[in-house]
């Protein structure tokens, strides 16, 4: 089977506060199990699940991608 030839990355995960609900471990055993080499989180207003992230993709040979959806209020 071959991996896609894109990257998700509008991704969010448990740590951004009433958006999503999967953890950073499912996304990372979902993205290994649906052949994907590289997987983004961009959570909201936040980083606090990077490492988890980092290391659950690590532990199923995903490449993680970091970034994150910043709310900017203008003046």
């Amino acid at each position: 089977m071959n991996a896609p030839l894109y990257t998700p990355l509008h991704v969010h995960s448990h740590y951004s506060l009433l958006q999503a609900t999967p953890s950073v471990g499912a996304f990372a055993a979902r993205a290994a199990s649906e052949g994907l080499e590289r997987l983004a989180l961009t959570d909201t207003n936040s980083l606090y699940g990077m490492v988890a992230f980092a290391r659950a993709c690590q532990q199923a040979a995903v490449l993680p991608l970091a970034g994150m959806l910043l709310a900017v209020a203008a003046d």
